[in-house]
């Protein structure tokens, strides 16, 4: 299972797919088992690559994109979406879907 350090504590990585539409997603739970934070977002009909993930890293996520680029979960980003006010990374998803 892979882990990531984020807020200042180790949290388990679940990944799988949005009910709605077909991008996968990224949560980080405590070590309690509970939900800490989506680290990613959902944008049925975004213009992403193939295999891309969106990380939400901006609000209580800000620096999701580097703790997750720490541990090897996405890479660099290789687009942006606009969604409001703000630019949302595309990255690509370095492992696999469960």
């Amino acid at each position: 299972m892979n882990k990531v350090l984020f807020l200042g504590e180790q949290c388990e990585v679940e990944i799988g797919r949005y009910q709605v539409g077909t991008l996968p997603y990224v949560a980080l739970y405590c070590e309690s088992g509970e939900l800490m934070t989506m680290a990613t977002v959902n944008i049925p009909g975004a213009n992403i690559p193939d295999g891309c993930v969106l990380v939400k890293d901006y609000s209580e996520n800000t620096g999701m994109l580097v703790a997750l680029q720490e541990a090897g979960i996405v890479g660099s980003p290789v687009a942006y979406v606009n969604s409001g006010y703000v630019q949302i990374p595309a990255c690509p998803l370095l492992v696999e879907v469960s």
